[in-house]
């Protein structure tokens, strides 16, 4: 049977429903939001290209869900700058705080 057989691309994709602080434009004072957490790919697939995909399929998740849950934008904080700029090819925008990157979830 593949469930038991099958070996996971990635460890883990920790997403948390927040409800976060902007002052921006066209948002809500406190806005509904999916805060993406640090993922991993798993060490037997490491070096094949899966974590060029692995944010794409996130974030397309994340659309999926914000349909039941009304999140309007996904958050994320980097720890440098060359990964706020491979978050940005996604659509993301820095905030204030250029280490804190929200994409629009009506953008995707």
């Amino acid at each position: 049977m593949y469930w038991q057989t099958a070996k996971p691309l990635w460890d883990f994709i920790p997403l948390l429903i927040i409800s976060i602080e902007l002052d921006l434009k066209d948002y809500p004072r406190s806005t509904p939001a999916i805060m993406m957490g640090r993922m991993g790919v798993d060490n037997r697939h490491q070096g094949q290209g899966y974590s060029k995909v692995l944010p794409s399929h996130t974030i397309q998740s994340i659309k999926y869900i914000s349909i039941t849950t009304g999140v309007m934008v996904i958050v994320i904080d980097v720890k440098d700058e060359r990964l706020a700029q491979y978050y940005e090819q996604f659509g993301f925008v820095p905030t204030a705080n250029p280490l804190r990157l929200i994409l629009n979830v009506r953008q995707i």
